[in-house]
């Protein structure tokens, strides 16, 4: 999965530095506390992060990224008036047939979510229509 601070650049342009990393260390907590043990968790650049969820079907995947986004949305992060939330895009085998399209559909459904109103999950789907997909 992908995952993306909604916001985060209001929050640190407004707050500062300093409280933009303060959120980062708290949302990396809140993953750690959300995946399973030997899931793996990466900062993939700014405010988004990646989870690689092991042995995983597509279904927990997304029960897990929901409960991610449920915690996120809940959390008091100090300093901050209002709430941080999260958009996380959901990509899994077999639609994926490699690393690449993983992160290119995962990519693809956090978009999709951020177009559409952010705060919220999404999984990939492939197309009823296989030639209308774009090149990974």
């Amino acid at each position: 999965m992908l995952l993306d601070l909604d916001d985060f650049k209001i929050h640190n342009d407004t707050f500062g530095h300093p409280q933009g990393d303060l959120i980062l260390k708290n949302f990396s907590q809140i993953l750690r506390e959300n995946v399973r043990d030997f899931d793996i968790i990466c900062r993939y650049g700014g405010d988004e992060f990646t989870v690689i969820l092991r042995d995983c079907l597509k279904d927990e995947a997304m029960i897990i990224a929901e409960r991610i986004r449920l915690a996120c949305e809940k959390t008091n992060f100090p300093g901050l008036e209002g709430k941080i939330t999260v958009s996380i895009g959901v990509a899994s085998y077999p639609e994926a047939q490699n690393n690449q399209d993983l992160i290119s559909f995962a990519d693809k459904s956090l978009y999709e979510v951020k177009r559409s109103g952010r705060n919220r999950v999404q999984v990939f789907e492939l197309p009823s229509d296989p030639d209308s997909l774009p090149p990974s």
